[in-house]
């Protein structure tokens, strides 16, 4: 269980190498789902329902199809009395394949504390919540299903597979009125048989990646030192490693007296190459508003927040860093590539203490 409402008040940057690299695990991602669904022979509401026979009385909270290896199952999170029950269903036959008990960890358990409030509030069933989003989705096929509280409401998240498109659907739990939809494209669709050249490419933006690494001289505390002499008094949102191998650059993100700034220094000579205001929507500067309390609980700097993330994560090399805002809380995440794997540290803003470590793999995203 991964909800929550990201920190993200800056769209449409070119992330570079990490973007690069992300986005390569997306589509194997993206082309793992296709395939699972395609295999599918139980539906999500099926495999639901199987779930919640199994676990007798359990609330179910969410349901997901996941991917792994040739093989394709159901993740279904129930809710048995305090426990937390993960039941895993087979997607061709609907046979329950096991449950286990899952132990929420202390960031997790804020989640679950507004799953069960939603799930007090929900009047519209999962089947139902599932039947109306594939009314409102043409031939969409749902793939995962969420309930959650937003803006104190309990809310249904649907992600449908419609096409080469994932649609995200939001409905009131409580009246099942479709609040919110939502098209994602998929990215770089692959035809079959390409499997050996999506490897390739993979390898190509990893290469990238290590390349614009190991050409920057200038260290993540040195730019975000230099971010603090050129925008005195802003506090840093985000801090990216991108460009290219020839010419590395830092992108960072500040807020300042209510405006969002974007300074770009460059990661060789280390001096401030573009400083720019940054133009927000409605739903950015919303989640900005609602951040702004948020932030001011922070105690731990982005110096700080790296070194600790470093610590964890031996031989890492730090990509990105940002505040993350969740369910009305701030965390700092730090992703790092660590030889061959991409590792994403959460840490708290109060006390440095490193709440999750998380490898990025290519298996469909459990956070929406």
């Amino acid at each position: 269980m991964t909800t929550g409402t990201a920190l993200r008040v800056l769209a449409g940057l070119t992330l570079a190498a990490m973007a690069t690299l992300l986005e390569a695990q997306e589509h194997k991602g993206q082309q793992d789902i296709k395939k699972a669904i395609g295999a599918a022979k139980v539906t999500l509401a099926q495999a639901i329902d199987s779930a919640q026979k199994e676990v007798a009385g359990g609330k179910v909270i969410e349901a997901g199809l996941e991917a792994e290896k040739d093989a394709a199952f159901y993740e279904v999170v129930v809710l048995s009395g305090e426990a937390v029950k993960e039941v895993e269903v087979d997607a061709a036959s609907g046979k329950v394949l096991g449950v286990k008990d899952e132990k929420p960890d202390p960031e997790e358990e804020k989640e679950l504390a507004e799953a069960k409030q939603a799930v007090a509030a929900a009047k519209v069933t999962f089947a139902q919540a599932l039947e109306t989003a594939a009314k409102e989705v043409k031939d969409g096929k749902a793939f995962k299903i969420e309930l959650e509280m937003k803006d104190g409401k309990p809310t249904y998240d649907v992600a449908l597979l419609q096409g080469d498109k994932v649609m995200k659907a939001a409905l009131d739990a409580a009246t099942g009125k479709v609040l919110k939809l939502e098209e994602r494209q998929a990215k770089h669709e692959k035809e079959e048989g390409e499997e050996h050249a999506g490897k390739d490419q993979h390898r190509e933006h990893l290469g990238h990646t290590k390349a614009t690494l190991a050409a920057a001289k200038v260290t993540f505390a040195q730019a975000l030192e230099t971010a603090g002499k050129e925008v005195p008094g802003a506090q840093v949102l985000e801090i990216t490693l991108g460009g290219t191998a020839e010419k590395p650059v830092y992108d960072v993100e500040l807020l300042k007296e209510g405006q969002v700034l974007k300074a770009t220094i460059d990661a060789v000579g280390g001096k401030l190459l573009k400083q720019e205001k940054v133009a927000l929507d409605k739903e950015e500067a919303d989640e900005l508003a609602e951040s702004k309390v948020a932030l001011g609980t922070v105690k731990i700097s982005f110096p700080q927040a790296l070194e600790f993330a470093a610590k964890e994560v031996k031989d890492g090399q730090v990509l990105k860093a940002e505040l993350e805002m969740e369910k009305g809380g701030v965390t700092y995440e730090v992703v790092l590539l660590q030889s061959e794997k991409v590792k994403k540290v959460t840490l708290d803003v109060v006390t440095g203490k490193v709440l999750k470590v998380e490898e990025q793999s290519g298996k469909h995203e459990k956070k929406e």
